[in-house]
């Protein structure tokens, strides 16, 4: 077979028909230029098809995506015959439509199989690519941008994961707060700050505090010159309650003074 004019004008009807119907999302006219174990390698990861059938589910799929959407510009199309199959290799300029303004999207390079079936002309393979963005000039793969876009990448997943640590930390305290809040309300009588004492030792072991010697509280009477004592031991699960007279003794006047001025 020879790439005659004749072969020439078909091939360039049927390709025209192909792209018009698939960018319309003309189901029927699409289907009528495909060969029944037609195989597709599209731009995106889920464009894989190895029947006729599949790319056609697909485009029904996104027809609404697809329909009045895309354009093709500035093509540039070669027809060539490889022995009885004729090779068509396009580049191009991809636009799409968002907000109803026309955008470039990028440099689209598609390369199609057709050959005869009986009296027509099908497509038989087609590939569909874009050109690395990443990669620079001489270069088949953009290392260098792909390794600093990966590092800027980590770094982001570092610093939300520290975010997110500090946000459960932030919620792990407040919990704890919230149990020993609910004990101090339920409070009825004075030795019932044994159990706050208790409950607040708990909480601190729970957000790893070790080694905790013992949790205590006090409630002053300033007029009687004393305070009550009143400990959790959490080593020995032991409670005290201790009356201080601590205006007769200068270590226990000091510590006094000082927990009276505090907030």
């Amino acid at each position: 077979m020879k790439l005659t004019k004749k072969i020439e004008a078909e091939i360039t009807s049927v390709y025209d028909i192909y792209w018009k119907a698939l960018l319309i999302a003309d189901i029927d006219t699409y289907t009528s230029v495909l060969d029944e174990k037609f195989k597709l390698i599209g731009t995106t990861e889920s464009e894989v098809f190895f029947k006729s059938i599949e790319a056609i589910q697909f485009l029904e799929a996104t027809a609404d995506q697809v329909a009045g959407n895309i354009e093709l510009r500035n093509r540039i199309i070669k027809i060539e015959l490889i022995e009885t199959i004729i090779l068509v290799t396009e580049q191009s300029d991809t636009y799409v439509k968002i907000d109803g303004d026309w955008s470039f999207y990028g440099k689209a390079r598609v390369s199609s199989l057709v050959g005869k079936k009986k009296e027509d002309w099908k497509f038989i393979q087609m590939h569909l690519s874009f050109p690395d963005s990443k990669a620079d000039e001489g270069q088949t793969i953009g290392l260098d941008k792909i390794a600093k876009e990966n590092l800027e990448l980590r770094d982001a997943i570092k610093r939300r994961t520290i975010e997110l640590e500090n946000k459960n930390r932030e919620l792990e305290i407040e919990t704890a707060l919230e149990k020993v809040r609910a004990v101090a309300m339920g409070m009825k009588k004075a030795d019932d700050m044994l159990s706050i004492c208790k409950t607040i030792s708990q909480q601190l072991t729970q957000l790893g505090v070790k080694e905790i010697r013992n949790v205590q509280t006090a409630i002053f009477y300033e007029s009687r010159g004393i305070y009550m004592n009143y400990e959790y031991y959490a080593k020995h699960d032991k409670i005290f309650i201790t009356e201080v007279d601590y205006k007769n003794h200068k270590i226990q006047l000091a510590f006094a003074k000082k927990m009276l001025k505090g907030p």
